[in-house]
């Protein structure tokens, strides 16, 4: 299945057109049942709207949007700033580097040909799981 490259997840700094489509593969490298790290809950998450935190030895900020959680790398991959110490507004978090905002879903940036990588994210009775393999671009014909 492929989906628009808004899905579209790469490596740190990979520059990826925005026209590329994505083969669904749930999204992760091994989606093994044991990946799935608890990092947070969600009334940490309500009370201050975003989080850093480690797991699997990635740095992940998280972000809780009022609806669902996010998880993005925390390193940006602009100027390598945390994004974890960022602002949050509007379904996009700004980087306290430069003020490159990122969509919190995607990890695109506004007028740029790359993104950020994310994170699967799942919540269960209050408590916030991140999966910490990022997401693999997969283009057609690969």
């Amino acid at each position: 299945m492929s989906t628009p490259a808004t899905d579209a997840l790469v490596g740190e700094g990979e520059a990826v057109p925005r026209e590329a489509s994505v083969t669904a593969t749930a999204g992760l490298l091994g989606p093994d049942e044991e990946q799935w790290v608890e990092v947070a809950t969600v009334k940490e998450l309500v009370r201050h709207k975003k989080k850093y935190v480690e797991a699997g030895g990635e740095q992940i900020a998280l972000f809780y949007t009022g609806e669902q959680v996010y998880a993005l790398y925390d390193v940006c991959m602009h100027k390598q700033r945390s994004l974890s110490k960022g602002v949050i507004m509007g379904g996009q978090v700004i980087c306290p580097g430069h003020q490159w905002m990122f969509d919190v879903e995607t990890g695109w940036v506004d007028e740029e040909e790359r993104c950020q990588p994310t994170y699967a994210v799942r919540v269960e009775d209050g408590a916030v799981y991140v999966n910490p393999v990022r997401r693999i671009l997969r283009t057609d014909g690969d």
